[in-house]
């Protein structure tokens, strides 16, 4: 609720210049409060025999109107505001407003406040009105006279105020700061810097409550004029919704509050402009209605202690249910708590038939008055009170009972006893349950043996509920501490696997220092005779050439050999630790290729023409995507760790993640992201509509759904990310991926196993095509994946991936329904080994589905290393193999994670065909 009122307050107007309508919401929420604790003060000054109200009895009933408040709370009256709420109500159009007053009848209150109170609330008389406006008065001479202790400049009062409020309301402290700033914007600064502490903050909240209650009304009637075609549905509270808002208010306060008119007596009270802080009304102080109130008390005491006993009870049910033996003890307070309820139950009822019928007797002979008004209020505030308890009491036995009928029936069921609905029912009704468990009686002892038992595997389980939920918190923490952590944890992890090599190098190059140092001193002397031969030489000049050429031979010679381990595993390790370095290296290799850049440019254009360019500005931005995405690529490297389950160490956490990446593998990271963005997201939607869907649909139109789907063993080699694996497992079929590249499956799984929610990552798939883009902000164009949750919105068959190269892990014949191409039959340096290969495996009515172009990949090596055939050679290859073509469409234009802002776009001819392995091959 108070989420809403702040909202709408703000759609009302921006606080910053008061208009109609805010002024219409506080003023009215001020009066109303005046009405509240006026009435409550009355009431008060009868019950403890005074004859008029006095500011003690007002200010307690100020506090009694709002438990939150420890304070008292005073009003602002509507008489002496400040010049520039004065002069925004001055310039409203009221044209519409009646204006009936009569000069004479304004004493000295202003024309403008009677035309605020009779646009509030048209219809009622000048007399109220005037009553209320110097009842505002009152209160409002007495904070100036006796409340100036403390002066706020308008820092102090911020700080004070947001800090107080805070203490009072933990849940609301934005929205009743909001509240409190929204008081000193229309023009009450000078009059809150009147208040002392308590009352700054008290006055904040209570007015607060009172908006709040307002503004619900206001919803309602909005919601109302919306739904009968008044004005079009928005979510803008209009004038009108708050005009009725504040009558429906003000009229409900009137009704059940409000009294007899208070005019004379106010009148009589008051001498001019006399700054009395005391409002006198007089009260008939008569003995009745004082017996009145002592009874209403305690029917309000007998009520709350139904309601108390009512939850005594419900802590006893639960203790009865929850002990599997009988506690008599405990039945026995039961017993006495419902005996308790009913006897005060009926002394209550009892009452208030005793209050009706003397209620109804007065309004007979007296006629509707004051006090009667009072009597029937208080009547049936109580008797909805005591209805509430009571209903609340029948709830409770009524789920007390069935509680216990279910615990019967399993009981019985335990017990091997089939009792249907209508037989425990005759069985509770009839009060003897030996009609049933006669039988059970002469078994007794296997039923209690097998109750053991399952009482015993029940706390093992729950037992073992508990150990599973801990684990998984446990592996909750740690997982979010890792994934936080992130490079700190990899590098120290790393660093203290690797601790031990290094001390044993250390070891080792001590002792090498230890024999450096031996030679050295040989080297030394060396050096020395070396010297004395040089000095002989030069002191003659015959045998130089002989001398100097024997100088060679005193010269180490050195040579180092390295022993290579061929074992494939390690081969393998190798491997992926340089595709973990290269997940580890992404930032520093994309930075220094940025800086590597902008010098250039620098050197080209000068620093100051960059600067006025703001190309400082945008390599900025594209630092701060390459940070986004390193984060991004981190994850998907430390999520890949249970893909190595099987291993005998753990090759990423023991990777070398300074190692030297090549180039060719570093690219890779963009490919990546650009496949992410293709496969994952709403940016590849078009691109995934022509690729993937001519084969889902002939893949569909196959295997209807009547047929089983989930039997149907679909193979998709060169899986990628996934995607396509996952679509064709959505609907229905048993799906398999097969990758080569530790990239795409790294990236695969982490799309498919540990993405939990759409939209959860944001990355720039586009910041290394710089020079493609025609403005800078195309390149740091956001792309969030995946654009579903990849596990709550699966439904369909199974599926799985499998790592490896096709033609070495598939070699079982006559095993896939289908296997399905996309962008894959170009990968390899003999296309005719995958076509047949995927004849082999395919079962006989098979069918292989292909989409894409004849891009080989292996044609940059030479003539001799690739077999690249053109399409109608292909083709005559694939009818010759024994396939039969069934369906072919050509050229069919389709691109490949296309940067939308580039600008040179590539796009691809594709061939789609669908040919079946015959029925007769096997």
């Amino acid at each position: 609720m108070a989420e809403k009122m702040t909202k709408i307050m703000f759609a009302l107007g921006d606080a910053a210049e008061p208009n109609r309508d805010s002024c219409d919401l506080l003023l009215s929420a001020l009066n109303i409060l005046i009405v509240q604790c006026m009435d409550r003060a009355k009431r008060l000054a009868s019950k403890f025999n005074s004859k008029t109200v006095r500011l003690e009895h007002f200010l307690f009933a100020c506090r009694k109107q709002v438990p939150l408040m420890n304070r008292l709370i005073y009003c602002i009256s509507i008489r002496k505001q400040t010049v520039q709420l004065q002069k925004c109500i001055d310039s409203m159009d009221c044209d519409d407003v009646p204006v009936v007053l009569n000069t004479s009848r304004k004493s000295n209150v202003t024309s403008w406040s009677y035309k605020i109170a009779q646009w509030l609330a048209p219809g009622y008389e000048d007399d109220y009105i005037e009553e209320v406006l110097q009842k505002g008065k009152a209160i409002r001479r007495e904070i100036m006279a006796a409340k100036r202790t403390e002066n706020f400049s308008t820092t102090d009062y911020d700080e004070f105020a947001f800090a107080r409020t805070q203490s009072f309301l933990p849940v609301r402290q934005k929205d009743s700061w909001l509240f409190g700033k929204w008081l000193c914007h229309i023009g009450f600064n000078s009059f809150w810097k009147t208040l002392s502490r308590p009352e700054m903050e008290a006055m904040s909240i209570f007015a607060f409550e009172i908006v709040a209650a307002i503004m619900d009304i206001a919803l309602e009637v909005h919601e109302t004029n919306v739904a009968s075609g008044q004005f079009e549905n928005t979510d803008k509270i209009q004038p009108d919704d708050m005009k009725e808002a504040i009558r429906r208010y003000l009229n409900y306060f009137m009704e059940t509050l409000m009294t007899r008119d208070r005019l004379q007596a106010l009148k009589a009270a008051r001498s001019g402009e006399d700054d009395s802080c005391d409002v006198t009304v007089d009260v008939d102080g008569n003995r009745f209605m004082e017996e009145f109130f002592e009874q209403v008390e305690e029917i309000r005491g007998s009520i709350d202690l139904i309601a108390n006993n009512v939850e005594e009870v419900k802590k006893k049910h639960s203790a009865i249910l929850s002990n599997p033996v009988n506690d008599p003890k405990t039945k026995d307070e039961l017993e006495e708590l419902m005996a308790s309820i009913k006897k005060t139950a009926n002394k209550v009822r009892n009452k208030l038939k005793v209050i009706e019928q003397q209620l109804e007797q007065d309004e007979s002979t007296e006629g509707s008055t004051a006090d009667l008004r009072i009597r029937k209020t208080q009547h049936s505030t109580l008797s909805r009170k005591f209805v509430e308890v009571m209903t609340d009491y029948n709830k409770t036995q009524t789920d007390y009972r069935e509680r216990c009928k279910g615990r019967i029936q399993r009981q019985l069921d335990i017990a091997g006893k089939q009792v249907d609905s209508e037989q425990l029912e005759e069985m509770i009704e009839s009060g003897n349950p030996a009609i049933f468990t006669q039988g059970i009686i002469t078994d007794t002892q296997q039923a209690k043996q097998t109750l053991a038992d399952i009482e015993a595997r029940h706390n093992d389980i729950i037992k073992l509920e508990s150990s599973i939920r801990e684990l998984h918190d446990m592996f909750m923490d740690m997982a979010m501490l890792v994934e936080s952590q992130g490079e700190m944890i990899d590098r120290i992890e790393y660093n203290v696997e690797h601790a031990k090599d290094y001390v044993d190098r250390a070891v080792s190059d001590t002792k090498k220092a230890v024999q450096y140092q031996s030679k050295a001193r040989r080297k030394k002397i060396l050096i020395i005779i070396c010297l004395a031969i040089l000095a002989l030489v030069i002191a003659s000049t015959f045998g130089v050439s002989f001398l100097f050429s024997g100088l060679d031979s005193l010269l180490p010679y050195s040579n180092t050999t390295m022993n290579s381990n061929d074992d494939s595993f390690e081969e393998e390790v190798k491997h992926i630790g340089l595709v973990c370095a290269s997940f580890e290296q992404y930032s520093t290799r994309f930075v220094r290729i940025c800086a590597n850049e902008y010098v250039r440019l620098a050197k080209l254009y000068g620093l100051e023409r960059l600067k006025k360019a703001k190309t400082d500005v945008h390599f900025k931005k594209l630092r701060q995507c390459v940070e986004i995405n390193s984060r991004f690529l981190r994850m998907i490297c430390i999520s890949a760790r249970n893909l190595f389950d099987d291993f005998e160490r753990d090759p990423i956490m023991s990777a070398n993640l300074l190692a030297k990446v090549p180039e060719y593998l570093a690219e890779k990271l963009d490919i990546i992201l650009r496949q992410s963005a293709r496969d994952w997201s709403a940016a590849g939607v078009e691109e995934r509509k022509v690729c993937y869907g001519l084969v889902i649909a002939e893949l569909e139109s196959r295997y209807p759904v009547e047929k089983g789907r989930s039997q149907i063993q679909v193979l998709v080699p060169g899986a990628g990310m996934g995607r396509l694996v996952w679509e064709i497992a959505q609907r229905g079929f048993f799906s398999q991926g097969n990758e080569y590249s530790y990239y795409m499956l790294f990236g695969s799984n982490f799309m498919l196993n540990r993405c939990v929610v759409r939209e959860q990552y944001s990355i720039y798939p586009w910041i290394s095509q710089w020079h493609q883009s025609l403005v800078p902000d195309d390149e740091t164009v956001a792309v969030q994946v995946p654009d579903i949750d990849p596990q709550s919105q699966f439904s369909g068959g199974k599926m799985s991936m499998v790592a490896g190269d096709f033609l070495q892990v598939y070699d079982k014949a006559n095993s896939w329904d289908s296997v399905c191409t996309v962008f894959f039959i170009d990968t390899t340096a003999n296309v005719i080994n995958y076509v047949e290969r995927i004849y082999d495996i395919l079962k006989p009515g098979g069918c292989w589905l292909n989409f894409g172009p004849l891009l080989y990949h292996f044609s940059e090596k030479g003539p001799f290393e690739s077999i690249e055939l053109p399409y109608d050679i292909l083709r005559e290859v694939i009818v010759k193999v024994g396939f039969v073509i069934q369906n072919e469409q050509l050229d069919v234009p389709a691109s490949y994670a296309q940067h939308p802002g580039a600008v040179a776009s590539y796009q691809y001819s594709c061939v789609f065909f669908a040919c079946v392995k015959p029925l007769h091959s096997i």
